[in-house]
Order: structure tokens, then sequence, then C-alpha cells
């Protein structure tokens, strides 16, 4: 009977049709009927996550501008919450999406803000996530090696945590940037 919940339910099942089925239509579907629920309920820190969620994966597509638009829609929505943690996923993927479409210094702010954040929370799989794109960033920046030290940081942490994901990238940028600096023993 809680309204605010069953829009949460809805994106959560939105998020675990995609994830475990591949189902985007059924996803697509779920999201969008949890961020009418959610806004019906004036449920910002729902609306901020499936916000985020939408922005994520219209990223992932290639639909950039499209994405940085819901992204911003999800950081205002979790500021307008009060009492909502730090909204590390919604910077994580504006910042990921900044950084495909070439605003390279608006995606560092974000990286800076949200990395600290992660730090002082003890958010390890966020702030590896997050060392990963300050490491893409030093690449576009000419500075691999502030690239490998944020890389081999993003392992140590990914690999202590057990987050394969987030270890299986740092390891494959990693061994992209080592090859390409003629290191192939390491």
């Amino acid at each position: 009977g809680n309204k605010a919940w069953e829009g949460r339910a809805l994106g959560e099942l939105g998020v675990l049709a995609y994830v475990t089925d591949g189902d985007s239509t059924r996803a697509t579907l779920l999201v969008g009927k949890a961020l009418f629920k959610v806004a019906e309920t004036r449920d910002s820190w729902g609306g901020a996550t499936y916000l985020a969620h939408s922005a994520n994966s219209l990223s992932l597509i290639g639909r950039h501008e499209v994405a940085l638009k819901f992204s911003e829609k999800a950081m205002t929505a979790a500021r307008t919450h009060p009492d909502s943690p730090f909204p590390l996923a919604v910077y994580i993927g504006r910042a990921r999406t900044q950084l495909e479409v070439d605003k390279d210094s608006q995606a560092q702010e974000l990286v800076d803000k949200a990395l600290q954040q992660a730090q002082t929370m003890n958010y390890r799989i966020s702030e590896a996530e997050l060392l990963i794109l300050q490491a893409k960033l030093a690449v576009k920046g000419n500075d691999s090696k502030a690239a490998v030290q944020s890389l081999f940081q993003a392992e140590q942490i990914a690999e202590r945590g057990g987050y394969g994901r987030v270890l299986a990238e740092a390891e494959s940028e990693l061994a992209i940037l080592l090859k390409r600096g003629g290191e192939l023993e390491a």
C-alpha cells in the first residue's frame, strides 16, 4: 500500500529485467512506470535513482546528449531530497558520459568531487570506478604516469573488495595503457 515503495519496486524490477533477462523493452516499461510513480509520490530519491539508471543506459547506447539531460534531472532530484546521501552513481554516470562527448573539464570536476565523497563515505567500489575515470582523463591529458597510478590503485581496491566487473575494467585499461607505452612485460 505504500505508493512510494511501489514506484521503487517497479524500478528495481525494471533493472532486474534488463540485467538478468536482457529484456530492454520490459526494463524500459517498468523503469518508465517507476519514474511516473515516484514523480506522483514526490519521491525525489527514487526519481534520482531511476533517472540515473536511464541516463547510464542512454549513454551506453550512444545517446549521450539525452543521457546528459537525464543525469542533470537526476542530480536535481537528488539535491531536493532532504536526507539523501551524496549521489555517487549520478556523478559517476554523468562524468562517464561527459568523458564520451569530450567535455573533459566538466568530467574532471565531477570525478574530483565524487572521488573525495567516495573516500569520505568509504564506498570502495565507487572509488575504484572513479579512479578508472580519473585514469581515462589522465590519458586524454597525455599523463600516462598518473593514469597508470590511478589504474593500479583501482585494481587493488577492486581486487580486495571482490568487485569483478570493476577489476576487469581496471585491468583491461591498464593492459592497453602499458602496451601502448611499450611495457609489455608489465
